[in-house]
């Protein structure tokens, strides 16, 4: 059995997608981010897996944003209106990991098996309205032996309202006070052949937009994709090329 640690620092001017829609003003941003793989499996191609991913991560910006609840007298800007205080250092974190607790993998490459997930995210709690979520969950490839591309997965995510969106909610005089919304999905590809996939998907979520008295919602989905693969025109050769995009992992 071998062990193999990798760490990568690089430096991003472009921010992830998911803070992009945190900060919409947030057009570039630096960010400094470390991340470490840990891979542990045996050097054959059928080698039991016990493979590892794990990353941290920060982010800096100096894009201006509002600041949630104060104005530019220092003063709660709610009710009196006065215009939002700028902000022009946001910071953040974020932790993901993957680990592999069953199966087999190769070449630092997962191949069949279960595997567990935990992602952790945090914000800057002066101007994000979203300042942390946490996600979990599990995936099992091969389920069913004849079929070993299909996949089960199972998850659940708290999303945390900033705390200050809440006490400017309750200076606005609002009854109900956003806290922590909770949600749960549970999916199943399946691949009966290679062309195709089908995957029905199930989600639940509690205190929609972090309202306790709202109601729950589930959610039933049904996604089908068919892949297909053609010869180019003009490829004299007769070179196929597939034009099927990758299949999306939600829970992975």
């Amino acid at each position: 059995m071998t062990a193999t640690a990798i760490s990568k620092a690089r430096y991003m001017r472009s921010i992830p997608e998911i803070w992009r829609t945190v900060f919409p003003l947030a057009t570039t941003a630096a960010q400094l981010a470390c991340w470490f793989r840990l891979r542990l499996d045996g050097p054959g191609p059928a080698a039991t897996g016990g493979i590892g991913i794990y990353k941290i991560g920060g982010w800096y910006s100096n894009a201006p944003g509002d600041d949630l609840i104060l104005g530019i007298d220092g003063k709660p800007r709610i009710p009196a209106g006065t215009p939002a205080l700028q902000r022009h250092d946001r910071y953040g974190g974020w932790f993901s990991m993957q680990q592999q607790i069953f199966g087999e993998a190769a070449n630092g490459k997962f191949l069949n098996g279960g595997a567990f997930f935990l992602n952790v995210t945090i914000t800057d709690h002066r101007t994000s309205a979203i300042d942390d979520q946490v996600a979990a969950g599990f995936w099992w490839k091969g389920v069913i032996p004849a079929l070993p591309d299909d996949v089960l997965g199972i998850g659940v995510a708290r999303t945390h309202v900033n705390s200050l969106v809440a006490y400017g909610d309750s200076l606005a005089g609002a009854r109900s006070l956003p806290d922590a919304e909770y949600a749960a999905e549970i999916y199943f590809s399946l691949h009966p052949f290679d062309w195709i996939e089908m995957r029905p998907n199930l989600q639940l979520i509690h205190n929609p937009g972090g309202i306790k008295n709202a109601q729950d919602v589930g959610v039933l989905v049904s996604r089908q994709e068919l892949r297909y693969s053609y010869y180019g025109f003009g490829d004299l050769a007769g070179r196929q090329v597939d034009r099927a995009p990758a299949a999306f992992e939600r829970l992975r």
